[in-house]
């Protein structure tokens, strides 16, 4: 049958000895971790092929760095307890929490100051838009509302509408260049079939 030979047409193309293996985003930044963090280094990206499936929603809504956070729970109420002061204008309470014994509380402040003013900046349809599905604004990615990206700013906007009553506060660990890391394979194949725009063909051409 027709299907037969395209079978047999596959496996006759396809190095019995080459290792499949399917994996998520996720997976792929884990691996990058753990050079981060000194557990293994590019050596094994040389005889990898990275096959992407669904290239709009893994590269070109993402943008190219990656931060590496995590949300800390200490420092989130810290967060909240100075966007209600920044909200009501406590100064005395700024004041208070700024010389806390957390050693973070300077750092805090200070990021909280730079991020309120920044959120109050933010435009609609340009920097963010609001998700029904998240019942909050999410930051646009070439034009996308993309609810995975977090940035302390629109959190300060979120609270600032009402939208959330808790600042989520993040850590960074360190940052992951995507293009880079991409670059370090053998080879790279992306598969979609929703894009092919003139900007967005620019855009994988440029960065990666």
């Amino acid at each position: 049958s027709m299907e037969d030979e395209a079978q047999a047409c596959v496996s006759s193309r396809v190095n019995p000895d080459a290792d499949i293996c399917y994996c998520e985003a996720k997976h792929v930044q884990s691996f990058y971790a753990g050079i981060a963090r000194g557990l293994r280094n590019f050596e094994g990206y040389k005889d990898r092929v990275l096959i992407v499936d669904e290239v709009d929603a893994l590269i070109i809504d993402q943008e190219p760095n990656e931060a590496f956070v995590y949300p800390n729970k200490e420092l989130s109420e810290m967060a909240t307890s100075v966007a209600a002061a920044l909200a009501s204008n406590n100064t005395s309470k700024l004041e208070m929490l700024k010389t806390g014994s957390h050693p973070a509380s300077k750092r805090v402040v200070s990021e909280m100051r730079t991020e309120w003013a920044r959120g109050k900046e933010l435009q609609a349809h340009r920097d963010y838009a609001y998700s029904k599905e998240a019942r909050r604004y999410c930051s646009l990615q070439s034009g996308r509302a993309n609810p995975n990206a977090w940035s302390l700013a629109l959190e300060c906007r979120n609270f600032q509408d009402g939208l959330v009553k808790k600042i989520v506060f993040q850590e960074r660990l360190f940052v992951m260049s995507r293009p880079r890391v991409f670059q370090k394979y053998f080879r790279i194949i992306g598969v979609t079939g929703s894009i092919g725009s003139g900007p967005e063909r620019e855009f994988i051409q440029q960065t990666y």
